[in-house]
């Protein structure tokens, strides 16, 4: 890859390991509160499950939340 690529950030993809899963869970904390703002049914989904969006704090924790399948999104939203 070229550095002038819109893909390919030099300083992040040569990032030491413990510094990339900094930012990873930094960046997971960051769409975890801006998507229980913004979306009615995220937040929904969050409350309804007793999740406390302030337990999320890496990309770790993401494992121990409920699944929501493509199916579960059609059921919810049909075209």
């Amino acid at each position: 890859m070229t550095k002038e690529s819109s893909h390919y950030n030099e300083e992040i993809e040569t990032m030491d390991r413990g510094d990339l899963d900094c930012l990873i869970d930094k960046k997971v904390k960051y769409t975890v509160d801006y998507t229980y703002q913004h979306s009615k049914f995220y937040k929904k989904w969050f409350d309804k499950n007793k999740i406390d969006i302030n337990s999320i704090r890496s990309h770790e924790d993401l494992k121990e939340l409920p699944i929501i399948s493509g199916n579960t999104l059609k059921k919810i939203n049909p075209l």
